[in-house]
């Protein structure tokens, strides 16, 4: 059978991601209430790879199908699982968080183009070896070659900035509540109206260079271009034989998350 590799984007940004086929779940699979029992007992029957990073984030896949991966991502492996299973009956695969799949009632069609799937991959069952790759800091070595100065300074400005403000604010919520037990009611409004004169300064400022600004745009693009030449997680599928399809797996999760 002809090699073929193809990306697969997350379409939720969350700690446990879920690499399936819609086809391969049925609305009894999936337990509302029971997300790590569902998941687990999802990727022991095939139906499911799951991954756990241990951080949010968002997470790209190179999928390799029939394909080993090259030397340096072996070489780069880590937080692997080998021998394991998936079905894959539509020849569609979905990457989401499993938010998606719990807390509703299950159905494929959930799972549109929406989702970033593809339906390029054969139908079939495979073999799955699946890892993350320690690229080390050589990704951000990269983008800083590849950025202009002063388009990577503006990101760093704004990045530091925004999440200290969040954390500012974050922190200020509590402290209210003090500041209402002490001081009453109009003190609170003050420190509260003080709070969100600095978030419209910031954010009328902020935002119009974060959608009109060239330099936060560049880097956005710069670096989808880098995570695309460094995936943080591979996913190699092998097509069974017959013979290989009453053999035992193991269960089809990995990653930093699931280490003891």
């Amino acid at each position: 059978m002809s090699a073929m590799r193809i990306t697969l984007t997350a379409a939720t940004d969350v700690a446990l991601c879920v690499i399936f086929d819609p086809a391969a779940l049925a609305a009894g699979d999936v337990g509302p209430n029971r997300m790590m029992e569902s998941l687990g007992a999802l990727a022991e029957r095939g139906q499911a790879i799951a991954h756990n990073p241990g951080a949010d984030g968002s997470y790209s896949y190179l999928i390799l199908v029939d394909e080993a991966p090259n030397a340096e991502l072996v070489a780069r492996r880590c937080h692997g699982v080998d021998d394991a299973r998936l079905l894959v009956p539509s020849g569609q695969l979905v990457a989401t968080g499993y938010e998606d799949l719990s807390g509703r009632d299950y159905a494929p069609e959930l799972f549109k183009l929406r989702m970033r799937t593809t339906d390029a991959i054969r139908a079939g069952t495979y073999a799955v070896s699946a890892f993350e790759v320690d690229w080390g800091d050589e990704a951000e070595r990269i983008i800083t070659a590849r950025a202009r100065p002063c388009d990577e300074r503006i990101e760093s400005v704004l990045g530091t900035s925004m999440g200290c403000l969040i954390i500012a604010t974050i922190i200020l919520i509590p402290g209210l509540l003090g500041v209402w037990a002490n001081s009453g009611f109009m003190m609170v409004l003050r420190v509260a109206l003080v709070a969100l004169a600095v978030h419209a300064v910031y954010w009328s400022a902020a935002l119009p260079i974060m959608k009109f600004g060239g330099a936060w745009k560049r880097m956005a693009a710069l670096r989808k271009e880098v995570a695309a030449e460094h995936p943080g997680a591979v996913v190699v599928l092998r097509s069974l034989t017959a013979a290989e399809m009453s053999q035992s797996f193991h269960v089809g999760k990995f990653g930093m998350g699931y280490v003891d």
